[in-house]
């Protein structure tokens, strides 16, 4: 199998983040979407965009978090509506990420992911 079959699937990735109970950093998993590879094959760098369930509204940038709602996506198989977070671009290696494909939304959701690489697109060109 190539790299270049992850490009437009969610899986989950470990990432850190500060655990204000423990009062250290910590690891969680998240679902990313892969929109690039660093390599046809191997381990390498995944470019990724994280999916994240947006808790608090005022966090939502509307031109650029797209919105994974579950009921009209359904076999995103996410647990709650998510945003795919176009400005949030990362990179993850791919040891970092699970072998579970949670959706691969570019061939399942062609219209969503239309939207996510367009949006992502025009993000790209704000910057200089």
């Amino acid at each position: 199998m190539s790299n270049r079959d992850l490009i437009g699937q969610i899986k989950t990735s470990r990432f850190p983040y500060y655990n204000s109970k423990k009062g250290k950093m910590d690891f969680k998993s998240r679902p990313i979407l892969i929109i690039g590879v660093e390599k046809e094959v191997g381990p390498c760098d995944l470019t990724i965009l994280p999916v994240s369930s947006i808790t608090n509204q005022k966090n939502i940038i509307f031109d650029y978090d797209i919105k994974l709602d579950i009921n009209k996506y359904p076999l995103l198989s996410l647990k709650n509506t998510s945003y795919c977070r176009t400005s949030k671009v990362s990179t993850v290696s791919s040891h970092e990420v699970g072998v579970r494909t949670i959706c691969n939304l570019k061939n399942t959701y062609p219209d969503i992911y239309k939207a996510i690489n367009d949006a992502y697109e025009m993000y790209q060109n704000t910057l200089f």
